[in-house]
């Protein structure tokens, strides 16, 4: 049997609502050392996962994102207010 040729893979455009909830994980990340250990445990993953995600080699499946909004927005809930500035 002859081998197959298959054309090459085309890289994909990453998805901006992807792009932006992975720049949100990015900032909460950076904000304190050890935030992607925690996150990665929280989610079930390995560190080095969260670092392929931040860096553009992968995005995270469709039941991780959502995993992360949930993460996120427990985290800004737990956020104390600042207070309003005249």
């Amino acid at each position: 049997m002859a081998a197959i040729n298959m054309p090459p893979k085309l890289p994909r455009k990453p998805d901006p609502k992807v792009a932006k909830l992975l720049g949100e994980v990015r900032e909460w990340c950076e904000e304190k050392y050890g935030r992607r250990i925690e996150l990665a445990n929280a989610l079930g993953v390995k560190p080095s996962r969260i670092t392929d995600w931040l860096n553009g080699r992968t995005e995270p499946s469709l039941a991780i994102g959502l995993k992360l909004i949930a993460f996120l927005k427990a985290r800004q809930s737990q956020k104390p207010e600042s207070p309003d500035r005249p």
